[in-house]
């Protein structure tokens, strides 16, 4: 049973969650949050949940971030960087 909230994806600042939602048009993506408070991207529940995973693991890898959750339908799912060949 999902949740009636909208797929939130953390972002280490406001910069690179702007640069998420660049990735991410045609979902009505918004940065929001503080530096106080921290900062997300959220889009709309209903977006199709392969494209903003594959947009958001592609982010984290070309970013060289270490770890990012995304808050989909309930759940953490937390993303890693793909191994890049040698």
């Amino acid at each position: 049973m999902g949740t009636q909230e909208p797929i939130r994806i953390d972002a280490p600042s406001a910069l690179l969650g702007f640069f998420l939602a660049l990735r991410l048009q045609g979902c009505d993506a918004h940065v929001i949050g503080s530096e106080k408070a921290g900062w997300s991207v959220e889009i709309a529940r209903d977006a199709p949940r392969e494209f903003v995973l594959d947009c958001v693991q592609r982010w984290l890898d070309d970013e060289a971030l270490t770890r990012v959750v995304v808050h989909i339908d309930g759940v953490d799912v937390a993303l890693s960087p793909r191994k890049r060949p040698a």
